[in-house]
């Protein structure tokens, strides 16, 4: 990462620039797996606690 950093340097990239863009691509994707991991989280729970029982 560092390297490509220092090549987008040396072609004349502002860094600040990427560095926002970066920080924003990170921030879409927590927003987007904020749901997903509630649900897995929500299923192992489920696993580990059995709430519910078959055959009754």
């Amino acid at each position: 990462m560092l390297l490509l950093l220092s090549v987008f340097e040396m072609i004349g990239v502002k860094i600040t620039a990427f560095a926002a863009l970066l920080a924003g691509a990170g921030l879409a994707v927590g927003a987007a797996l904020n749901g997903s991991l509630g649900n897995f989280a929500g299923g192992v729970m489920m696993l580990l606690f059995k709430p519910f029982k078959v055959g009754i």
